[in-house]
């Protein structure tokens, strides 16, 4: 249940207090030049505060970190709750705009990665979707989590090997700068649940540029970690204030209204994880399979017919 008594008026003064030192020559210099303004606004600094560069200049760390956020992602689909999972599903495949849905961008990663699985969509074939689906999750999320020990014993050359590589390299291009914060909110104990659509809707927000960065204060990445535990019983205005509060007079502040849309999307659909009658096993297999089957026997003929 969300909170019945949020106290507006301490709300109110707690977010004046802050502007009054938001609008000071010494905290815009502080922002300016990435140094932390944990000093000035109260906040117990952050080991992980700092810069997090959206570009990558190694390529093997670029592949590794690639490598987490798809393993994340594919972590993320196969634990949602069967109704969640269909009803973000059918969004995607319906061009409905669902703000951070990240799960729109793996369906799309494994039908192109995958043409049986793409046929059996445009059949409209449910099982044979449902069997692909199923198995790729499998398949892939193998492949990721051993870091390719499971194939190079059997080659990378294999079938396994293509695909996979071809799902993670499609992850990666869609949202580039969602890969490094999502690294960063990992680093900073954010779980997976809420760590990738904020990092998929931060990073969707963020026009490239070859010098791309983002910078995170002590107060922002707090404000990360007390909204894992509050977010469940936060009103709307709530989430929006403590974004808004957050981000306003820094770099982030351009990115408030995506952040809040992320959060919203994990309020309303991930801490049905904490349920256990609604908690999916780690293979998932149930819970995919059963909005795979759903999908195909109930959605994929009314979708490919709107064609």
């Amino acid at each position: 249940m969300e909170e019945e008594n949020f106290n507006w008026a301490e709300e109110y003064i707690d977010i004046q207090n802050q502007k009054n030192i938001k609008n000071t020559n010494a905290y815009e210099t502080l922002i300016d030049n990435n140094i932390d303004t944990n000093e000035l606004t109260g906040h117990e600094k952050e080991t992980q505060a700092g810069v997090v560069h959206l570009n990558y200049k190694d390529e093997k760390e670029k592949e590794t970190d690639s490598y987490n956020y798809a393993r994340g992602l594919l972590n993320f689909v196969k634990d949602m709750p069967e109704e969640t999972g269909k009803a973000l599903m059918l969004a995607a495949l319906n061009g409905t705009d669902v703000a951070a849905n990240v799960v729109g961008v793996a369906f799309n990663a494994m039908t192109n990665a995958d043409p049986a699985m793409q046929a059996a969509f445009n059949n409209g074939d449910g099982k044979k979707f449902k069997e692909s689906l199923n198995s790729n999750i499998k398949k892939f999320s193998n492949y990721l989590s051993t870091q390719k020990e499971e194939v190079r014993k059997i080659g990378e050359g294999s079938d396994v090997s293509s695909k996979a590589a071809e799902f993670v390299a499609m992850i990666a291009q869609d949202t580039p700068y969602a890969v490094p914060i999502y690294k960063k909110l990992k680093n900073t104990g954010v779980p997976n649940w809420m760590a990738l659509p904020v990092a998929y809707g931060m990073g969707a927000g963020i026009a490239f540029d070859d010098d791309a960065e983002i910078f995170l204060n002590s107060e922002q990445v707090q404000g990360f970690k007390k909204m894992v535990v509050d977010l469940e019983n936060s009103p709307e205005e709530k989430i929006f204030n403590t974004t808004y509060r957050m981000a306003e007079g820094t770099g982030l502040g351009f990115l408030t209204s995506p952040i809040v849309k992320a959060l919203k999307y994990a309020k309303n659909n991930i801490p049905k994880f904490t349920q256990p009658q609604n908690t999916i096993s780690v293979g998932g297999a149930a819970s995919v399979g059963a909005v795979a089957e759903n999908i195909g026997n109930n959605t994929i003929s009314k979708v490919t017919e709107n064609k």
